[in-house]
């Protein structure tokens, strides 16, 4: 796979890439946290892209905090996502048609090293169903992590 050394990101076009990516900051900073999913059609930037469309939710699972980065990684590398890049409680993660992002924060009724850590999926394409397949797969594969014992 070709890879460009300024966005690890292989056979993307780079001008789909950073509408996707800007998409996704402003997605993320317009999403209300309490929304279960939601979708939306965002204008391409240029008439000759394809127009990308973004499906996103949030839940929170009872988990402990210090394993929410390697369960979103995980179910990433589960469905075929190449990981872009990491933030402080953030994951970014594609393949040649979709961009998920999986964020994350520390969780409230803390007990026994257990929280309901608050997760928000975001994911990005040109075609909705992708983009919709992906949010709906991620969410369910971190949803469906259980603990036999302790953290």
């Amino acid at each position: 796979m070709n890879q460009s050394p300024r966005t690890g990101v292989g056979n993307l076009r780079r001008g789909r890439l950073w509408l996707i990516l800007a998409a996704t900051a402003t997605l993320f900073s317009i999403a209300a946290p309490s929304a279960n999913a939601t979708s939306v059609h965002l204008d391409s930037a240029s008439a000759s892209m394809a127009r990308p469309a973004a499906h996103w939710g949030a839940f929170s699972h009872r988990i402990c905090f210090q394993h929410a980065y390697r369960f979103a990684q995980s179910a990433l590398r589960k469905y075929g996502f190449q990981e872009f890049g990491r933030g402080n409680n953030s994951i970014v993660g594609g393949n040649s048609s979709t961009v998920v992002q999986v964020s994350y924060a520390p969780g409230s009724n803390y007990r026994d090293g257990f929280s309901d850590v608050p997760f928000q999926v975001l994911a990005v394409s040109n075609s909705s169903i992708d983009a919709e397949r992906a949010r709906n797969n991620i969410r369910a594969n971190i949803k469906s992590v259980r603990y036999f014992d302790t953290c």
